[in-house]
């Protein structure tokens, strides 16, 4: 039997599993983006960083692979804007991170055909017999020898072309990716922040869909404060807005189906160089921030899985 967002535990791993989340965006919400810098600069972080973009798939659960991956085209170049607060009464700041493409999993169904088209038109699999790797990636370069999430994403897909035309849908529940973020610059320029240059793994599931009994699935990403999700929302309807923009520029790509925005919250979390009074402001936010970091711990041993970002920032961060 299949259900969305339940599945089967694996042996010694209590730990809650779900497919990757999705939101519905309407009109923007009327978010003031200094509010922004009420959260702690963990929550700021996480909620500027997740992957947030519009997808045209027929089922509203799914995405194509291909989005995912533009919505690291931005961020690449620029970076991923991230609002901190300092402490002292200092004037708030923006930080920039670039993604790295740090580790990635990507698993299929043994029995992948085996299945019936539900009401929502998502493919639902009776069963869940089994998986197999089809490519994995772990970057083992120096920091500053790495090309941006986003260029190396490209060079993947020159090798492995039949990965361009892949949708979640596609996937096993056991897909996983992590980008690393390390600062680039900060506005204004000249601000000292020793304190806020961390350097951060983020962990997100690639399936989106329902589990079987049987599964075997990334954990439940921990629930968000409230100002979190609103700035969440906000950039789900603000990419909502992008896409109906192309397609009145007639960029649409010929797809007739409406935009529906996803945010991949993370599951999974690890930080190096972190300075945690600056960044978990209080005990609840610290909770959290730990739970995403048993989520990452957890995941990897139970898949023992060596990832060569999260060694490095275990031992040293």
């Amino acid at each position: 039997q299949c259900a969305p967002r339940v599945a089967m535990s694996a042996p010694d791993a209590d730990v809650p599993r779900t497919p990757a989340a999705r939101v519905d965006a309407g009109a923007p919400p009327a978010l003031d983006l200094a509010s922004t810098h009420e959260m702690a600069n963990i929550e700021a972080f996480v909620a500027s960083s997740a992957p947030v973009f519009s997808s045209r798939a027929e089922s509203s659960r799914d995405f194509a692979l291909s989005e995912l991956w533009d919505a690291f085209t931005e961020p690449s170049a620029f970076g991923a804007e991230v609002p901190l607060r300092l402490q002292d009464g200092q004037p708030c700041v923006s930080q920039y991170y670039v993604p790295f493409l740090s580790g990635m999993q990507l698993f299929v169904r043994e029995d992948g055909e085996d299945g019936e088209d539900g009401e929502d038109g998502a493919r639902r699999r009776r069963v869940g017999t089994g998986t197999r790797l089809i490519y994995e990636f772990f970057e083992k370069a120096s920091p500053y020898s790495r090309a941006p999430f986003r260029e190396i994403i490209d060079l993947i897909l020159d090798e492995r072309a039949e990965l361009r035309t892949m949708t979640s849908a596609d996937l096993a529940p056991s897909s996983w990716m992590s980008v690393a973020w390390y600062p680039i610059y900060r506005i204004p320029q000249g601000t000292m922040l020793h304190d806020v240059q961390g350097c951060f793994l983020t962990y997100h599931a690639l399936y989106a869909g329902e589990l079987c009994d049987g599964d075997i699935a990334c954990p439940l990403p921990p629930e968000m404060s409230m100002l979190s999700e609103d700035l969440l929302a906000l950039r789900a309807a603000r990419a909502k807005e992008r896409a109906s923009a192309s397609d009145d520029a007639g960029a649409g790509g010929g797809s007739t189906a409406a935009p529906h925005a996803h945010i991949l919250r993370p599951f999974g979390l690890s930080m190096y160089k972190m300075q945690g009074d600056v960044w978990a402001a209080n005990d609840d936010v610290t909770d959290w921030m730990n739970k995403l970091m048993d989520g990452a711990y957890t995941w990897l041993r139970m898949r023992k899985t060596v990832h060569p970002d999260y060694e490095f920032f275990s031992h040293f961060g």
